[in-house]
Order: C-alpha cells, then structure tokens, then sequence
C-alpha cells in the first residue's frame, strides 16, 4: 500500500497525460489502484471498474515478456479482466490514438472529443 501511495503523489509524465485524457474523455477510473487475489497484489495504473479496463503506461523500464506473464495471471484469476498496455512514448506522443483504442475497447466504436 505504501508503493500506491507514493506512485499516486508521483506519476510519470506519461501517466499524467494519460489521466489527462480519461478526464477529458469523462471516463470514470481509479488510478493507482490495487487488486488482490489468492494472498497476492497488483498495483494497476489505471481501472475502469464499469467496462473491467485495466490500463498499464509502461516506461522503458519494462520487459515485454515479463509483463505478458504478469498479464496471464492476473488473467487466471480475473478472466473478465481486460488489459491495455501503452508505452510512455505512445502517450506521450499519440494521446488520441491510445483513448481511441481504449474506448474502442469499452464501446466497441471511438467516440470523437
């Protein structure tokens, strides 16, 4: 709970961008948030509870396929979980390309701004 709380009071710029436009898209989350299951935690960027969204800002720091083995288990214990990887360049970079994916994932279809 300690690692949430200091994420939360320091998000990455990435991670700033993002939660800038789930609110300009009025998108309903949680950032931060914490999932447990089976006696473990995940600390996901953000959840969307209402479509079961998770999306993960990953920086450079990340290992593709450590984070698909991560994915998988979360996968095992929440199948109706969803999850939406966007690196820090993407974000930063393409904000609109990464919110049209992830309403296209909560709608079925892009909602234009």
């Amino acid at each position: 709970k300690k690692e949430a709380n200091r994420m939360k009071k320091n998000p990455t710029p990435a991670e700033e961008r993002m939660k800038g436009c789930l609110e300009s898209a009025k998108i309903r989350f949680q950032f931060q948030s914490i999932k447990f299951s089976k006696g473990t935690y995940r600390i996901f960027d953000f959840y969307i509870p209402k479509h079961r969204l998770i999306i993960e800002v990953d920086g450079d720091y990340h290992n593709p396929q450590y984070d698909k083995k991560r994915d998988e288990q979360v996968n095992q214990y929440h199948r109706a979980l969803t999850i939406l990887r966007f690196s820090n360049k993407e974000v930063l970079q393409q904000p609109e390309v990464c919110l049209e994916q992830i309403q296209q994932n909560m709608y079925g279809f892009n909602v234009k701004l």
